[in-house]
């Protein structure tokens, strides 16, 4: 869809930080610059993730806060003028009102850019007030490919009902069983794609991940069989047209309000039980911590569910009052330099309480260079422990020395309810130094 790149235009990217004059290509290249950067991360590769995963938010800067849209910018770093929400220069088969939805990969970012969710939710409601929009109107155009993924954007504003609702509006409107009956192009088979995966009632939504945001099936009952010789069972007795509303979603027997899963845990085989109904459920998938994740300037989490986020945790004394053990469990590394658990003390550790014995396959601790601080206070050695009490003992399940990455990633194979982040050397220089941790995610 969009030109291939060249050393001109690349030289551009790295120059600027994003493609003058098409707002088009500057979310192309920040949407694979993103996809390498998680692929990275998944092998472990650091290196490729520190380079990769800024560039993945290149995007930001064609963000315009005078019209809170994204828009085309010129060498001089001005925007290009005259400008509306249905300007097509600098946008591919679309415009503005289309692109600016076009970061699957950090909803987050976008939203606060636009003033956060409660100004974010009525431009959603007047973008999807029409279905069968084009170039030439500011509303969903699911004829094309940039708003494949936008009908699934409620459900990171946490009212995912709405999402079930504009999917249910597209199939009965806008697919038809006639020679017209698809909205666009099928493009090698694009479209009839598209509709599968609203058959199925999900959809994955973010380049280089294998996190499958959530609507709700229209099928009663389905069953896709995975190349691995696995299946999946999705069962939603009544589902319909009618009763296209999501009211709860147990996989296999335990409830979930996410509205999204990992793919892997799909991998596995897995049963999906659905309640469906003709009314909104606006309790399900309405709390903070049911959105999808949204990736920053790091590679982010690998998908799966972060089992510490919000968890009891507690450590050594803080360096601060507002630097204490449940920044490192937040879910954030944007607020600032105090949003970390700092500590200086001669023991150095965070413990964490995941609220029962679980299984565990990796964790991923984001030190002081994720969260903008300098690289030399990145920590350099460190042991990952668990224990079935808090009071030990505990276990070193991942021994880290030498260190010198924003972000690492550690795959274990063990179960437990405590874990710990024991510091030895908190920083590259000297011995013992102070432990900042942003964040310390696990993984099951």
């Amino acid at each position: 869809m969009y030109p291939s790149r060249s050393l001109a235009s690349t030289s551009e990217w790295n120059r600027l930080h994003y493609q003058p004059g098409n707002a088009a290509v500057t979310l192309e290249y920040a949407t694979a610059d993103c996809a390498i950067a998680q692929f990275a991360g998944r092998l472990g590769t650091t290196a490729i993730v520190d380079k990769y995963a800024p560039r993945g938010q290149y995007w930001k800067n064609t963000f315009n806060p005078g019209t809170s849209h994204l828009q085309s910018r010129r060498s001089d770093g001005s925007f290009m003028e005259p400008w509306t929400p249905t300007t097509g220069d600098g946008y591919v088969e679309g415009n503005g009102s289309v692109y600016t939805w076009a970061v699957p990969w950090n909803l987050k970012g976008l939203f606060d850019l636009m003033g956060g969710d409660q100004a974010v939710i009525p431009r959603l409601d007047a973008f999807f007030s029409r279905i069968d929009g084009g170039s030439d109107k500011p509303n969903l155009d699911i004829g094309n490919e940039p708003s494949f993924s936008q009908p699934w954007i409620y459900n990171s504003v946490r009212q995912p009902w709405k999402t079930q609702d504009v999917i249910n509006r597209v199939v009965n409107q806008r697919f038809h069983d006639s020679p017209d009956g698809h909205p666009g192009d099928d493009d090698l088979g694009s479209m009839s794609s598209w509709l599968v995966w609203a058959y199925l009632g999900m959809y994955p939504m973010i380049p280089g991940t294998d996190i499958m945001a959530l609507g709700t099936p229209r099928f009663p009952s389905a069953t896709m069989h995975l190349a691995n010789g696995q299946t999946v069972q999705l069962n939603a007795p009544g589902a319909s047209a009618a009763s296209h509303f999501t009211q709860s979603l147990s996989v296999n027997g335990s409830p979930t309000i996410r509205t999204w899963l990992p793919f892997a845990d799909l991998a596995r085989g897995a049963t999906l039980d659905y309640r469906t109904g003709t009314s909104p459920g606006t309790s399900w998938g309405s709390n903070p911590g049911d959105e999808p994740p949204s990736f920053d300037a790091t590679a982010g989490p690998p998908p799966g569910g972060n089992l510490a986020l919000n968890r009891p945790a507690t450590g050594s004394a803080p360096c601060n009052s507002n630097e204490g053990p449940a920044k490192a469990v937040n879910g954030s590394v944007s607020g600032g330099n105090s949003d970390k658990f700092c500590s200086s003390a001669a023991t150095k550790f965070l413990q964490i309480d995941l609220g029962s014995a679980v299984a565990i396959r990796s964790f991923t601790v984001r030190h002081a260079g994720a969260g903008g601080e300098s690289t030399s206070f990145d920590t350099r050695d460190f042991d990952l422990q668990v224990s079935a009490n808090s009071a030990g003992p505990f276990t070193t399940v991942a021994q880290v020395r030498g260190n010198a990455a924003n972000v690492t990633s550690h795959d274990v194979n063990t179960t437990a309810r405590f874990v710990r982040l024991r510091v030895i050397n908190g920083e590259q220089v000297g011995t013992g130094g102070t432990a900042r941790i942003y964040e310390l995610e696990v993984f099951g």
